[in-house]
């Protein structure tokens, strides 16, 4: 169950966060930092929504819900439909994430949550690749680049629109995530990235577990999907270990091939978060690559 105050946390970190993705030659809006910065988020929002199955977890639904929050008391934006499926006969083609009305006009935006650890040479969009190792930067962008974003366009998902009386006059993606650099990699600042990567995205760092340093692995925090957006303050009850007993966690039977934890300080506030990988997560990335 997440507190009313991990919500609205959550919340400003999904609109004041920098966007994954910037990419200004194209003919959709990836919208830029000063964008992000102009909107404001009421302070009243308390009617957040809780997961049916706190077991079933979906990180994606919950950046939805956040900003479906969001957009249901600005006045700006008008929320029309969400989730708005596209079918040609009983074939699902795809679907608009959200359709709203500003200005006078119907916007289209998809909407993403994303989180990739990248291999060396990190410039490279293909070496960019989910902690479950299915997902890659690059097939994701080119899949929403090639078809998510051209669903307006698309014969069926102009009869889709037809049906609610609209007509889209604008396309917008918005991509908030993390990109998690190789640690040593991290700690020097070398944060080389492809293009369309906004330059001021937000970093972590990920590492293997046989290279975890003693030093710097003092107060450790592992964060569940519900903590894999805003970051961790003292308010947070969660377990801090230290470096013995996070190893200790890591060997059991249920752990993630990429698991996500937080350093903290003394306070128990964030000081950065990353990922400890295990050998078969190198495995399927190298894979998964090719």
């Amino acid at each position: 169950m997440l507190s009313q105050s991990r919500h609205k946390a959550d919340l400003d970190w999904c609109i004041n966060s920098p966007g994954l993705v910037h990419n200004e030659n194209s003919s959709v809006i990836w919208p830029d930092d000063n964008w992000f910065k102009s909107i404001h988020v009421s302070e009243q929002i308390s009617n957040f929504p809780q997961p049916r199955h706190s077991h079933h977890f979906r990180l994606g639904k919950h950046f939805e819900e956040l900003l479906i929050c969001w957009l249901r008391q600005d006045d700006e934006f008008s929320l029309i439909q969400a989730n708005y499926q596209v079918f040609d006969k009983k074939r699902t083609v795809g679907e608009f994430d959200f359709l709203l009305s500003h200005l006078g006009q119907v916007e289209h935006w998809e909407v993403a949550i994303k989180f990739y650890l990248g291999l060396p040479n990190t410039r490279n969009a293909n070496h960019w690749h989910g902690p479950n190792t299915t997902d890659r930067f690059d097939l994701k962008y080119n899949h929403l680049s090639n078809h998510q974003l051209k669903l307006a366009g698309n014969p069926f998902g102009k009869q889709a629109l037809e049906a609610l009386k609209l007509k889209v006059s604008t396309v917008r993606c918005i991509i908030k995530g993390r990109l998690f650099f190789p640690w040593q990699q991290y700690l020097s600042g070398e944060f080389e990235v492809p293009d369309v990567i906004n330059s001021h995205h937000e970093k972590g760092w990920w590492i293997d577990e046989a290279d975890i340093p003693d030093n710097d692995f003092k107060r450790i925090v592992y964060l569940e999907k519900q903590h894999w957006l805003s970051p961790i303050t003292k308010n947070d009850p969660l377990l801090v270990m230290d470096l013995p007993r996070l190893r200790e966690f890591l060997h059991s039977p249920s752990i993630e091939q990429a698991t996500h934890v937080a350093l903290v300080d003394e306070s128990g506030d964030e000081m950065s978060r990353g990922f400890i990988v295990k050998p078969i997560w190198r495995q399927r990335a190298a894979q998964n690559q090719a």
